[in-house]
Parts: C-alpha cells; structure tokens; sequence
C-alpha cells in the first residue's frame, strides 16, 4: 500500500518492483490518495506490466554509523 497526503507519482522500493515483475498478475499494489481527508484507494494490478512508463532511478545508498563517538577507542587509523 502507498498513501499520499494528497496525490504525487508512486514510488516502488527496488524489492517492490522485483516482486511486481515476478509475480505478475498475482502481485497487486493499493494506492491511497487524500488520505488525511477523503481517502481514494485505487487498487493496480499487475503494475509491472500496467504502469505507463515506469523510471527507474538509481538512489543513493547511505552509511549508517550509530557510534560514531566511540572513534576515539577504536583509533584514528582504523583499529
């Protein structure tokens, strides 16, 4: 399911997409428009195959360190 405070252009995680592609006719997305104030839903079937023109964009992949203030025990030349 994708929802949208109003409306915009739907968005599919890689994973999504690979899912849409494989399964077909048996896979099924929900989209939710206003959804905060007089939600639509427009069920899509098959998106793969259904969907005009479809983009596939290239993201940026992010590096993630929670302990970033630990540097000073691990060292400051990788140990």
């Amino acid at each position: 399911m994708k929802a949208f405070a109003t409306s915009g252009p739907l968005e599919l995680t890689p994973h999504e997409w690979q899912m849409a592609r494989r399964l077909e006719d048996q896979y099924w997305i929900y989209v939710v428009e206003d959804a905060l104030t007089e939600p639509r839903l427009t069920p899509i079937r098959d998106p793969a195959r259904t969907l005009p023109s479809p983009q596939e964009v290239v993201d940026v992949v992010k590096v993630v360190v929670e302990r970033w203030k630990d540097v000073e025990s691990f060292g400051r030349e990788g140990g």
